[in-house]
């Protein structure tokens, strides 16, 4: 009794071993490709417009922390503009739908409030300032300030970004009215007009 107690463990040890080492990577991969595939599905489907629940205001009147951020020229720009609507827009290079949301900013722009400040964020570290322009390059971003995160994802967090092609609306005093993902330009003018009789 003892010898065959002991044997049939290790004949089971020995079969199930080989199969784990075979397709343990097949396995991973294909529960990490469901997971990543999950993610870009809520993504896309996830509401546009969404309402204002930001942890960065005390209260109704309370206004964003502005940041300063680099642009493509070197220069410097804050977020959001001092005195005038904005839209922030935050994207990466690596967005597939990024480059239709950029031209349905455009598109918004015509009946935007006067004074309307429209900034293009970049918030990936790894995007250089020649890939960024090489993108953009099919866009629409005549009148658009182009900015770029330094790298150490401080955009990202003062904003509270966690998806690609987050669309931020500021009023003229700073306080964020509105927020969406890849938003139509219809939804943007209704978020501008409601920015401009904040």
């Amino acid at each position: 009794m003892s010898p065959r107690s002991t044997h049939t463990p290790h004949a089971t040890r020995s079969s199930t071993v080989p199969w784990l080492r075979r397709w343990w990577l097949p396995l991973s991969l294909a529960v990490v490709g469901v997971l990543a595939l999950g993610a870009i599905v809520y993504a896309a489907t996830a509401p546009a417009d969404t309402p204002v629940t930001s942890a960065r205001t005390s209260g109704k009147d309370a206004a964003t922390q502005s940041v300063r951020a680099a642009t493509l020229d070197g220069k410097q720009a804050t977020i959001p503009a001092a005195g005038k609507p904005t839209v922030a827009y935050f994207y990466a290079v690596g967005c597939p739908s990024c480059a239709e949301a950029l031209d349905n900013i455009a598109a918004s722009r015509e009946s935007a409030p006067a004074g309307t400040v429209y900034q293009v964020v970049n918030i990936s570290p790894t995007d250089s300032p020649r890939v960024i322009r090489s993108f953009l390059a099919g866009t629409n971003t005549t009148g658009v300030t182009l900015l770029r995160d330094s790298g150490d994802q401080q955009l990202s967090a003062t904003f509270d970004v966690k998806v690609l092609g987050t669309t931020v609306v500021f009023d003229s005093a700073g306080r964020e009215v509105w927020r969406g993902v890849d938003p139509s330009a219809a939804a943007l003018k209704a978020a501008l007009a409601k920015a401009d009789r904040q």
